[in-house]
């Protein structure tokens, strides 16, 4: 065999090992490991270790295998005592081959006597996930969360001390007014006096106005009553007498407002025209004007 045959074959083979590795990392590298069981779970705690009131985050990761279990109906049972959840429960899915990767995330805080700092650390209840399996029965599996680790705010060789080194004020300071209560007191007194006078005052202007109006209707009813009477009697007198009492009825409806004083030129017309006013006419005219504004 030639130089150039051995160079080509060798060429070959390496292009066939080359492509063959390819394959197998295209093919197996993507895909999760599969589950010992149909169902297997791990957790976390972050941040560890915390401060007292700090929050510490919670995740939870299920690995379902959807020939045994379909993932939609797997259910994750968390208790948190005595951390509560402070936030909205988080969950993402992922899936690589016959695997579904379920993570959930909790955001927990605890303010309770109970999540003080201990040496031994907050041990929390365990995390539940069960699901029925395709092929009947179910499966159930759970995991512990890592302890909850919370150290001192303070150190120890300050707790040691004693009295501590820190500045505890147990007095309140002093009560300081922009204006002290006395005048103020004193002055929403006056400004409420200043108002119920104020109030007083128009509730008088309002009343002596009203007064007012009502004499001045009454005067000006009873004005019209008498020109009505003084108009309907000399009906039966002569035209002189008709005309004083036409004329005088015309002046009153002028000032009338409750629809007299449109019927004021008529009066007027009736008394100054140049023939002599009828007793018709007249007694026609105060029954117009007893009609509009009513006899008082």
């Amino acid at each position: 065999m030639s130089r150039g045959r051995l160079l080509a074959v060798a060429a070959l083979a390496a292009a066939c090992v080359a492509a063959l590795v390819l394959v197998a990392m295209l093919g197996g590298g993507g895909s999760a490991p599969a589950p010992a069981r149909a169902l297997a779970v791990s957790t976390s705690l972050a941040p560890s270790p915390v401060f007292f009131g700090d929050v510490v985050t919670g995740r939870a990761e299920v690995l379902v295998d959807r020939r045994l279990i379909d993932p939609d109906r797997v259910r994750i049972e968390a208790d948190f005592a005595p951390y509560t959840r402070v936030g909205p429960q988080r969950e993402s899915r992922s899936g690589s081959g016959r695997v579904t990767s379920i993570g959930v995330r909790y955001t927990l805080l605890c303010l309770v006597e109970a999540c003080l700092p201990d040496r031994d650390g907050i041990a929390l209840p365990k995390l539940r996930v069960r699901a029925p399996l395709r092929d009947g029965g179910t499966a159930t599996t759970s995991a512990s969360w890592p302890r909850v680790d919370v150290v001192s705010r303070v150190d120890e060789p300050a707790l040691a001390t004693d009295p501590p080194p820190w500045r505890q004020q147990l007095a309140l300071p002093a009560v300081s007014y922009r204006l002290g209560p006395g005048a103020l007191a004193a002055a929403l007194t006056l400004g409420a006096a200043l108002l119920a006078l104020g109030a007083f005052a128009l509730v008088g202007v309002e009343l002596a106005r009203r007064r007012r109006l009502l004499l001045e209707r009454t005067r000006l009813r009873s004005a019209l009553a008498r020109a009505l009477d003084l108009a309907r009697a000399s009906a039966a007198r002569g035209p002189d007498d008709r005309r004083r009492a036409l004329a005088l009825l015309a002046r009153v409806l002028a000032f009338d407002r409750n629809g007299g004083r449109r019927l004021a030129p008529a009066a007027a017309r009736l008394a100054w025209g140049r023939a002599d006013p009828s007793p018709s006419g007249l007694e026609s005219l105060v029954d117009e004007v007893e009609r509009t504004v009513g006899r008082r």
